[in-house]
């Protein structure tokens, strides 16, 4: 018990953009189209583990966030196992006006087909910079920049953020483009529903020059079932939208690019997390 409330002390005045952190969550999704058009149609699995570990001092909150994702792609029946782990280090500072907050993000990661892993050119170096502004207790915003060093070359990204407490029972949060999510609370504190928009673009080293591309958007309703005050279940269907995969290739600062018949598809994702509320409900 007093471990929920130092986490919830400290995530209360923290960098995230929502009602409520995830501790620690194991999460599996499977996704697969309902019929097979062509012979490049394929199933995607995915596992995912991550802790948020914050901790205070003064007017700053440090955050680490390490995380580990296993992704297996199917196609022409054959399988591509494919890893990521990374080790997300977040500063926020609190300036004398507490209305604005800063945090400063870094994000250093191995991505790659799983026999690359660990290995020399598999890494990445990412971060980010993201401003925070509360003009009241129900509502902030959030504006930033994003950048990664993806095998297919710089990657920029501008933010745009926001964490509204519309009622006691409805709740709209996301930082934009990566993310956007609105909660319903039926049950309060017992069973909770969601409809986002997840936006995901990766790159995983394959070898010394070539890499495989993946962006995928996805549309999503969840049910959250609070079994205890912090433990909690969920069950995620939705459909993924636009999806693009691409084998490219990078030799002497030339990039050239495959696309691939990839469908989009269907797909079902549970897990288990361990969840500090940040709404006083």
């Amino acid at each position: 018990m007093r471990l929920v409330v130092l986490l919830l002390f400290v995530l209360n005045q923290s960098v995230v953009a929502q009602p409520l952190i995830d501790i620690a969550s194991l999460n599996y999704s499977y996704h697969r189209p309902l019929k097979f058009t062509n012979n490049e149609s394929s199933t995607l699995q995915y596992t995912n583990f991550f802790l948020t570990l914050p901790i205070k001092n003064g007017n700053n909150i440090f955050i680490i966030n390490p995380s580990f994702d296993r992704f297996v792609f199917r196609l022409r029946q054959q399988d591509k196992h494919y890893m990521s782990g990374q080790l997300t280090l977040t500063w926020q500072h609190e300036w004398k006006n507490k209305r604005f907050k800063t945090a400063f993000i870094f994000i250093p990661k191995s991505i790659s087909e799983s026999k690359y892993w660990l290995q020399k050119d598999s890494y990445q170096i990412g971060g980010a910079v993201l401003q925070t502004y509360h003009p009241s207790e129900r509502i902030s915003y959030k504006l930033g920049i994003y950048y990664n060093s993806e095998f297919f070359g710089p990657y920029f990204l501008p933010l745009l953020g926001i964490d509204y407490r519309i009622t006691p029972r409805w709740n709209l949060w996301g930082i934009l483009p990566a993310s956007l999510n609105g909660e319903y609370k039926a049950v309060i504190n017992k069973l909770h529903f969601l409809i986002s928009l997840k936006t995901i673009t990766l790159s995983y080293r394959k070898d010394d020059s070539y890499y495989l591309r993946t962006n995928d958007n996805l549309l999503r309703i969840a049910a959250d079932f609070y079994i205890k005050k912090n433990n909690v279940l969920f069950l995620e269907t939705g459909h993924s939208v636009f999806r693009k995969f691409v084998l490219g290739t990078k030799n002497r600062n030339i990039d050239s690019q495959s696309a691939m018949s990839i469908q989009n598809s269907w797909f079902v994702r549970l897990g288990y997390t361990y969840r500090v509320r940040l709404d006083k409900l």
